[in-house]
């Protein structure tokens, strides 16, 4: 196991970023294993309620960070190896071609080894190399303050189009929001995002691939999200950070959630159950996801999901 593990953000901390947010609570899992986490980027301390502790780029090779003792995190959007660091795991946050350009795999090093935020299709075109070429690292964080807080709802829908506007998941969107819908893109603040779920009944999400459907269902607005036309139900669960929870437990349903609107029904029966069966989700993902990640560390040259063996094989 290393002494040290440095997760490196690729852009500042805010609320409103999954993705930013993530490493953060990564660090705080890994933190109550008894491991040195420590948080570094170019971006400077970012403070926030989720972890704070970090550490220089300048601390990075030194005594107490030397390259043989320390493990450094980057997830895809960062482009080559910013710290020099000889242990090196890639935390693909999202599919590579889609959000980030996939050429940046070209300036990662082939034994860097890889580990997904979500199943992608490579997972079922090739079964067989789930848990040792592909291998998830999943740790949703789900804030205190995200829930129902059972007040009067006083409007009827909201919605967001977020990275749905991106080719790579809806080559046409047919609008299913009123046009008296209230929109928002560019919310800074968690605390707005709850807010408007807990005084909206509805909300259209046009983003296949956004954490806020599942924020929606948590404060009891029903969350619809706009179909993939090549994807069932079934098909989209597998791009998700549940999939396994899902295939592990025999589920073919999420509560709370409608995936185009034929689910609706049972997305406004089930929305009590939301709350509940996210605590289930993130217990199951540090188990199932989280400490086995952990042992890959304990010898990291004897893993084979290295980049060579996921992108040029």
């Amino acid at each position: 196991m290393f002494k040290n593990i440095i997760i490196y953000p690729h852009i500042p901390y805010k609320t409103t970023d999954g993705g930013i947010t993530v490493h953060y609570n990564l660090a705080k899992i890994l933190k109550t294993y008894g491991i040195n986490v420590k948080l570094c980027s170019n971006h400077g301390i970012c403070n926030n309620d989720i972890y704070n502790d970090y550490c220089n780029v300048s601390d990075y090779g030194n005594d107490d960070y030397s390259i043989n003792n320390t493990l450094v995190i980057y997830c895809e959007g960062v482009v080559n190896n910013p710290l020099n660091a000889k242990y090196v795991v890639r935390w693909m946050l999202s599919e590579l071609g889609k959000n980030i350009p996939y050429s940046n795999v070209d300036s990662w090093g082939k034994t860097e080894l890889v580990y997904y935020f979500n199943s992608e299709p490579r997972f079922y075109q090739n079964h067989e190399n789930i848990n040792t070429i592909y291998k998830l690292l999943n740790c949703v964080y789900i804030s205190d303050e995200i829930k129902n807080y059972n007040q009067e709802r006083l409007y009827y829908c909201c919605h967001t189009f977020r990275k749905g506007l991106n080719s790579a998941y809806h080559k046409i969107i047919r609008t299913i929001h009123s046009p008296y819908s209230y929109g928002f893109e560019n919310i800074q603040s968690m605390s707005e995002h709850i807010n408007i779920f807990n005084n909206h009944k509805f909300f259209i999400c046009y983003d296949p691939l956004s954490f806020l459907p599942f924020i929606s269902a948590l404060c009891g607005c029903i969350p619809i999200v706009y179909k993939v036309e090549s994807l069932t139900k079934k098909e989209w669960f597998k791009t998700l950070g549940v999939s396994s929870y899902l295939q592990y437990n025999k589920l073919d349903y999420l509560y709370g959630i409608s995936y185009g609107v034929e689910d609706l029904s049972y997305a406004i029966e089930t929305i009590h159950l939301v709350k509940e069966q996210w605590d289930d989700i993130i217990k199951f993902n540090i188990q199932h996801t989280v400490e086995p990640f952990l042992k890959d560390m304990e010898s990291f040259e004897d893993n084979i999901n290295t980049v060579e063996n996921n992108y040029y094989k």
